[in-house]
């Protein structure tokens, strides 16, 4: 069975999926379930997200995401939790100033203590350009920490 709703009015926006698996001969009738729900809110230059996470054991993940632009320069983020037992798990940041026909993007990520690759962090600086129309490119990635 699957079931889905989307909804937007104005600045906000969002969708709600789901899919549970029904086995009616069985001791254990609900054999699966998981569930989705995305929510957004846009203003101007600023989206602001919310992704919800649930399995048939309750609430797996929650994610927090930020986009911003303004001119040349934008920025996205991520934040992600496990809610049942508190964690902080991941986030990850990306600055990009586009100055077209060069790019230059700043990585920046983090793992939480609790996560399966423990506390980490790490930066990675970006360079990137064409020149004729993508005839020549060229890419440098200076990575710093997150080993």
């Amino acid at each position: 069975m699957l079931g889905g709703f989307a909804l937007a009015a104005g600045p906000f926006s969002g969708s709600w999926e789901m899919e549970i698996g029904l086995s009616p001969q069985q001791t254990k009738p609900f054999s699966a379930f998981s569930s989705t729900l995305n929510a957004g809110f846009t203003l101007s230059f600023l989206t602001l997200t919310s992704s919800s996470d649930f399995i048939i054991d309750g609430w797996l993940w929650q994610e927090f995401g930020l986009c911003a632009t303004i001119g040349f320069i934008s920025f996205d983020g991520v934040m992600l939790f496990e809610p049942q037992s508190g964690s902080f798990l991941y986030t990850q940041g990306i600055l990009t100033l586009d100055f077209n026909p060069f790019v230059v993007r700043w990585y920046a990520a983090m793992t939480g203590s609790d996560s399966p690759y423990g506390l980490n962090y790490g930066h990675v600086l970006d360079l990137y350009g064409e020149i004729g129309g993508g005839a020549f490119t060229f890419e440098s990635q200076t990575f710093f920490g997150a080993d």
